[in-house]
């Protein structure tokens, strides 16, 4: 036997051996001499909003113009969701709407000379962040109660109006203080995570600002500073942004940062600009939401008072900076800010502005003023000029605490009180010496006051007649509470709402907010009992004070060794 006729058996066997292969891997000997393809996904965003669209890119090395599919993965196999061609230079592109997170691939099925080939597979998550529609005539109440009661449902209308903010607008918000918690959650968390999703995804410019010696390393609210800064700007004002030296000239405490406003310049509930305003009586942390008597009010489509939240969070920017105040002159011309109403002045180691109650747009019955004030006081300035009928003569006031460092509000109240109105108070009970003194105070003007726990309500509503003769309804509401500092020493705002201000369905809407504050008053009322005559001491435990003012006092004692840094002696 040849060499060349011996070795054909052993050619012939191993033809036959390599198409059996080529059988059992399912590969044609045509398929096998095809040219390699290749799949590759550019790097880019693998998450957005459920809604948004997601655009996947990459190249395939199979000619050009070739058929290109984006598969989804469903159970244990894939399917077609698109197809397109590839470009001269093969490249690919998917826009795919977010419904759900899912894994996805690209393939392409191959030719008469080219072998099929399959990117890797890849997840694109589709976030939560829940919208809603817009606020009945304009305006809406929440409202969260001790025991949690409404604490998710305020808390979830409220990140569900961020969720509503328009793609590329901005979101300004001014906090005493914002709690995090990364290993667990929260209703502020709810609120936050909207905050990031928005910024993240829609292109949300979020600038957060907050008192400053809250967040200092250390602190137990380090952590929450730290985590708004991966999304958001986030500014800080020790001792309040209006106050230039931590104590006064004339013994008075140290002021702080205490607003807790939010204000969304463009919503997507209309076709045109449409702002909103949110002003509430608590912080964001779980415990203010589930242990506290607290409210919230969206003001939409109210762009005067809109702006004037907005200017006034300019100027709190303006005057965290080293000058402290100093830049405002100049700063306030972008915002359209003149000299007569927003010049500041500084006087006792305080800058403020002439003092104001700003209004909204025309027919809202909106108005706002700020604090830090020199001399006046706004709110004793509408309350001394009320009186009542036989048909309108109901006062009801909620506070955190009345001190008698606010004598016009509280001869106010006498007064009214003496004409026949009826006024009836509900505060915390007593914690320190100048609260008690209040209390006295208003029992001994022949007032109606009882006492409770977890009153974080800066609340006063009247149905009487205002100075003008007019019937009105109206709601006080905001940051501000009834002592010396949140007056004269704090950033703080006093958001009114007034019937007899108010036109159209805007009458209608501050009328059915008075109604339900009314009703959520009485709730509190059902849960008062006499006031103490002398203070509590125990202002660190939960079982006596409440969860939420025990926080409260927690953090006072990371401001200062003064145990009235937050509520104020005077």
């Amino acid at each position: 036997m040849t060499p060349t006729s011996s070795g054909r058996p052993l050619r012939l066997l191993l033809l036959a051996v390599l198409a059996l292969a080529l059988v059992i891997s399912g590969t044609s000997t045509a398929e096998a001499a095809k040219r390699r393809v290749s799949v590759s996904l550019d790097s880019g965003t693998r998450a957005g909003l459920k809604g948004d669209r997601v655009r996947v890119t990459g190249v395939a090395s199979a000619p050009a113009r070739s058929t290109v599919s984006l598969q989804r993965k469903v159970g244990s196999s894939w399917r077609t969701a698109a197809s397109t061609r590839t470009t001269s230079v093969r490249r690919f592109g998917f826009d795919v709407t977010l419904s759900s997170t899912a894994s996805f691939r690209v393939r392409y099925a191959g030719s008469r000379s080219y072998a099929a080939a399959v990117s890797r597979s890849f997840t694109l998550s589709a976030l939560s962040c829940t919208s809603r529609s817009a606020p009945a005539n304009g305006t809406e109440v929440l409202f969260n109660r001790p025991g949690g009661t409404g604490a998710s449902t305020a808390a979830r209308k409220i990140a569900q109006t961020i969720c509503s903010a328009q793609r590329g607008s901005r979101i300004d918000i001014a906090m005493y203080f914002i709690r995090y918690y990364a290993s667990s959650w929260t209703e502020a968390n709810l609120i936050v995570d909207s905050l990031e999703r928005m910024a993240r995804y829609r292109g949300v410019k979020v600038r957060v600002l907050l008192e400053g010696r809250l967040v200092r390393p250390g602190l137990e609210l380090r952590a929450s500073y730290l985590k708004l800064r991966t999304f958001a700007d986030v500014v800080t004002c020790d001792f309040g942004c209006h106050s230039v030296v931590p104590v006064s000239t004339t013994g008075g405490t140290q002021g702080i940062q205490h607003h807790k406003f939010m204000t969304i310049t463009d919503m997507r509930w209309a076709g045109d600009v449409d702002p909103l305003v949110l002003s509430s009586t608590g912080n964001w942390s779980r415990a203010q939401f589930n242990n506290n008597w607290q409210s919230t009010v969206l003001q939409y489509d109210d762009p005067v008072l809109t702006r004037e939240f907005r200017v006034q969070f300019e100027q709190l920017l303006s005057c965290a900076d080293a000058s402290r105040c100093g830049s405002w002159a100049t700063a306030r011309r972008s915002f359209g800010a003149t000299a007569e109403g927003y010049t500041m002045t500084l006087g006792n180691g305080v800058w403020a502005e002439p003092s104001a109650e700003r209004p909204g747009t025309a027919g809202r019955g909106s108005s706002v003023s700020f604090s830090p004030q020199h001399t006046s006081d706004r709110m004793a300035y509408a309350l001394e000029r009320f009186s009542c009928t036989a048909t309108h003569r109901t006062v009801r006031v909620a506070q955190m605490f009345v001190t008698p460092s606010r004598p016009r509000i509280l001869d106010a109240l006498a007064r009214l009180q003496a004409q026949g109105c009826d006024v009836r108070v509900v505060v915390n009970q007593p914690v320190g010496t100048a609260q008690t003194a209040g209390v006295a105070r208003m029992l001994q003007d022949g007032l109606n006051v009882r006492c409770t726990t977890g009153v974080h309500e800066k609340l006063i509503a009247i149905d009487g007649v205002d100075g003008l003769g007019r019937v009105d309804r109206s709601i006080w509401t905001g940051a501000q509470n009834l002592g010396y500092n949140a007056l004269r020493r704090n950033d703080e705002a006093v958001l009114r709402l007034s019937t007899a201000a108010a036109t159209g369905t805007s009458r209608t809407a501050i009328a059915g907010a008075h109604t339900a504050y009314l009703g959520y008053w009485d709730q509190m009322r059902a849960t008062t009992s006499r006031c103490a005559t002398v203070p509590s001491t125990a202002r660190l435990d939960p079982s006596v004070v409440g969860p939420g003012t025990a926080e409260l006092s927690r953090l006072a004692d990371s401001l200062t060794s003064d145990p009235d840094d937050v509520v104020p002696p005077q």
